[in-house]
């Protein structure tokens, strides 16, 4: 996973099983089960999601622009692992040349 535009801490990141969806993913963090590495976290701006593995991302939101998020593989690009991080409103943006 890359984030464009900013570096990331990465306060999360495991593997489950072979396959994970957001329900099971989403049950696991209600339960207190992904642990989170508040204290002295890794900064990147591209991190290893295992396969059946998740990533907990924080970033301070100071850049703006929209800004891709996207995996490298462009299999999983092409079916929907990529969005746009829109960060600031149009006033904050550069002036166009």
């Amino acid at each position: 996973m890359h984030l464009h535009g900013h570096s990331f801490a990465v306060i999360g990141l495991g593997k489950i099983n072979t396959t994970l969806s957001m329900e099971e993913l989403k049950s696991l963090d209600e339960q207190g089960k992904l642990d989170r590495n508040l204290d002295n976290p890794p900064v990147k701006d591209t991190v290893a999601v295992p396969a059946g593995g998740y990533a907990i991302l924080r970033f301070v939101a100071n850049n703006p622009g929209s800004w891709l998020l996207h995996c490298h593989l462009d299999f999983h690009s092409e079916t929907g692992m990529a969005l746009i991080v829109k960060v600031g409103s149009d006033r904050d943006l550069p002036r166009l040349p």
